[in-house]
């Protein structure tokens, strides 16, 4: 109950931010992935994510997407699909380094700006 709503309090401030975005840069809509990372994969609140959610004037389009530690490589393969990007662009590997998790998030975050 607790994990649930604080995603879903989340959720509403990725609302707002986002329509705030769309209007600074005057865009008709706007479409966002909001990507969760966690250790453990949360249990029964899979309804809060790969779902796209639309705020109420439909102008901001929202895709929850959670990346787990426990299935990450099924994660990573969901979020490939999700937003477009090539087969085997996220490779699970079994001793992550935070230099590495650093490094991809840069790569996640210069991907999608170069998309949009």
């Amino acid at each position: 109950m607790g994990w649930t709503s604080v995603v879903e309090r989340d959720m509403n401030h990725t609302f707002n931010v986002a329509e705030n975005l769309r209007k600074q840069i005057g865009a008709p809509f706007l479409q966002v992935a909001n990507i969760y990372i966690t250790p453990f994969a949360p249990v029964g609140e899979e309804t809060l994510f790969n779902e796209q959610t639309k705020n109420k004037n439909g102008k901001i389009s929202i895709q929850n997407l959670l990346v787990s530690s426990e299935r990450l490589q099924t994660d990573f393969n969901t979020l490939e699909e999700q937003l477009a990007i090539p087969k085997e662009t996220f490779l699970a590997e079994s001793d992550i380094t935070e230099e590495q998790v650093v490094n991809e998030r840069q790569n996640v975050i210069t991907y999608i700006t170069k998309k949009s």
